[in-house]
């Protein structure tokens, strides 16, 4: 049988413009495109081209902003044989008072983002999380059909694993003495406050450095005021070294000499630079959260994100100890969140939603 693969059209949508928004998710939707594209026949929805759907037979919508149900519903009108895959990046840590209000949301006459992403869970033909803890919620919150809702983790490109074996040897250092690396947004959900404050109390502040690479995306003035204030405070033990492209030598430096990579957000699912992190055989502190822990086992140091104690604790003890690192942590990333696996998975959804009709 002939493969087709490279007929099936498929466009790619996500919630936020880059500019305003990249993280996680368009990282993600990204290296589905780099990866897939070629198999596919893949290109990003022009929000300005009345005929960009025409002969589609897929769309992926990336994010779960509430708005996504309304261009739903409009397209399953419009052309009801396309397909719709949803990626929603969606979990709670304050499951309980969501539920509720769920509950109390479903009986609202008129339009609410649970009544919308409870629609866009029914119209979707498959729905893609990164953990089963972000299944079991949306089926739990959204009623999303479990037997539709696939789980696919967070991927690096194998690449990671390649310069490290093959190229690593040769970068080096940008930085003179121990440091603690952190790779994301510094926004609230990453709880950056609370990495900087945390470090700053912690005994490897004394002996070392924290290098930020990212940029800012605080939703509240007040806290990015503070993390400006905390930055230009501690210019010789906080660096911050900025965005960096994912494939840059300077980023593979950084990662390939930090004593560990920290990021301790409230939530994550479970965080790209972490997966990067462990690519370059490092042990990770992380924020402690269901997605996160059901993801990486044993393989990371945990801490609590509200408590500035516990992050200074285990700031230090990832600092002054010898965990086991190196190849271990290398294999375990290998074989949980290598992208050939990983876009194998997402080959295998987009045929599926078309064969089921």
């Amino acid at each position: 049988m002939t493969d087709k693969s490279h007929d099936i059209k498929i466009k790619y949508f996500s919630d936020y413009p880059y500019s305003i928004a990249f993280g996680g998710k368009e990282i993600q939707s990204n290296q589905y495109y780099s990866k897939l594209n070629g198999v596919f026949e893949i290109s990003y929805l022009d929000y300005f081209d009345k005929a960009a759907l025409d002969n589609v037979d897929i769309i992926h919508f990336f994010g779960h902003s509430a708005i996504f149900y309304s261009y739903a519903n409009h397209l399953k009108l419009k052309y009801p044989k396309i397909k719709i895959v949803w990626s929603p990046t969606f979990y709670t840590t304050r499951f309980l008072a969501y539920y509720i209000t769920a509950i109390i949301a479903s009986k609202l006459p008129f339009q609410n983002i649970f009544r919308d992403l409870r629609g866009m869970s029914k119209l979707a033909d498959a729905v893609i999380v990164n953990s089963y803890p972000e299944r079991d919620q949306l089926a739990l919150l959204f009623r999303a059909d479990l037997a539709k809702t696939k789980v696919v983790f967070n991927a690096v490109e194998d690449l990671f694993a390649e310069e490290k074996l093959s190229e690593g040897s040769d970068l080096q250092p940008l930085f003179n003495g121990d440091y603690i690396l952190s790779v994301g947004f510094f926004d609230e959900r990453k709880n950056t406050i609370g990495l900087l404050k945390a470090f700053l109390r912690s005994g490897a502040s004394k002996i070392g450095k924290l290098v930020l690479v990212g940029s800012p995306r605080f939703s509240n003035q007040d806290i990015a005021s503070e993390f400006d204030k905390i930055l230009n405070e501690n210019p010789e033990t906080i660096i911050d070294f900025g965005y960096l492209n994912r494939d840059s030598e300077a980023l593979q430096s950084l990662y390939k000499y930090a004593k560990f990579h920290a990021l301790v957000s409230f939530l994550e699912t479970p965080g790209i630079s972490n997966i990067e992190a462990l690519f370059h055989g490092k042990n990770i502190l992380v924020g402690d959260c269901s997605p996160v822990r059901s993801c990486f086992g044993d393989y990371a140091t945990y801490c609590n994100p509200n408590s500035i104690q516990s992050i200074t604790k285990n700031i230090d003890k990832c600092f002054s100890s010898d965990l086991a690192g190196g190849d271990a942590i290398l294999d375990f990333a290998l074989s949980k969140f290598s992208l050939n696996s990983v876009s194998d998975k997402i080959s295998s959804i987009y045929r599926r939603v078309l064969i089921d009709g």
